[in-house]
């Protein structure tokens, strides 16, 4: 009988015990939202957020969380402010809570923050709370701001550019427009 404990309860026990730190390493793909829209970032841009995201849970605990997230909710609140998402290739649990997308507000003087659970893309039920234990959100809020900076300046240098492609475009268009009709 206490063979079958060890076999069977032992790994349900530390299972039960699994921290929101331990499921960074199995992400897939990290992004970052910036009030709604999806930033979209370079591979080692990705790399890098990942980073900073495993230092920021480094050494947090994983508590139970009152928190409950409604979908439309979260449509909502998603729309104004900074949010990680952590997306997995298959499904995962913490404390018997299944994901396969996790995300959270960055806001710089946070020491702890709900993780909002998403599975097949919908966000509901219960969320799971990280204390992150003597330290805040500013390193990765830094972190952020320098990559939605560098992507805001991206955007600005590229809009003109894409204006005149259009116009060159359009230009080129009504010349062969032009030849066409004259060759009926």
């Amino acid at each position: 009988m206490r063979f079958l404990f060890f076999v069977f309860g032992v790994p349900m026990m530390i299972m039960s015990f699994f921290q929101a730190t331990d499921a960074i390493p199995f992400a897939q793909n990290t992004s970052l939202l910036v009030d709604g829209q999806e930033i979209v970032l370079s591979a080692q841009q990705q790399e890098d957020l990942k980073m900073q995201v495993a230092s920021l849970f480094e050494g947090s605990h994983t508590l139970p969380s009152l928190a409950v997230m409604f979908e439309n909710d979260f449509q909502q609140k998603i729309q104004e402010g900074t949010y990680v998402s952590l997306k997995f290739e298959r499904p995962c649990e913490i404390n018997d809570l299944l994901f396969d997308e996790l995300v959270f507000e960055v806001v710089p003087e946070y020491q702890g923050f709900n993780l909002y659970r998403g599975n097949r893309g919908v966000f509901q039920g219960r969320c799971v709370y990280v204390d992150l234990v003597d330290k805040t959100m500013q390193p990765l809020w830094d972190f952020v701001q320098t990559i939605s900076i560098d992507e805001k300046e991206v955007l600005e240098d590229a809009e003109p550019q894409i204006l005149e492609d259009v116009q060159s475009q359009t230009v080129d268009d009504a010349q062969e427009h032009q030849v066409s009709n004259e060759e009926k």
